[in-house]
C-alpha cells in the first residue's frame, strides 16, 4: 500500500480462506497468495492466485493441478 491510496479489498468475495501474500520482489504491483474456495473446510485445496494491482486483474494459477500449493516462493527476479 502506498501512503495516501486508499486501502483496497482484493478477497473481498471469496468467504473462504485467502492466506500468504507475497509482493514480487522486483514489481510491487505484483501479489501472490493461496485461496480456498469451500468455507470453513480446511481440507479444501490452494490454489495460488495472482493479483495484478496496475490492471485491476486476479488469474488463478495452477487450476488444473490436483494437488493443493503449501508454500509459495519467489525467484530472486521475479519471473516466477
Amino acid at each position: 500500500r502506498t501512503a495516501g491510496q486508499p486501502t483496497v479489498c482484493i478477497t473481498c468475495e471469496n468467504i473462504a480462506t485467502d492466506t500468504d501474500p507475497s509482493y514480487s520482489p522486483t514489481d510491487e504491483n505484483l501479489l501472490v497468495y493461496r485461496s480456498h474456495s469451500v468455507p470453513g473446510y480446511e481440507s479444501d485445496q490452494y490454489k495460488v492466485k495472482l493479483y495484478n494491482a496496475s490492471l485491476n486483474t486476479k488469474v488463478t494459477l495452477l487450476d488444473d493441478w490436483d494437488r493443493s500449493i503449501q508454500a509459495m516462493t519467489w525467484s530472486p527476479n521475479g519471473q516466477s
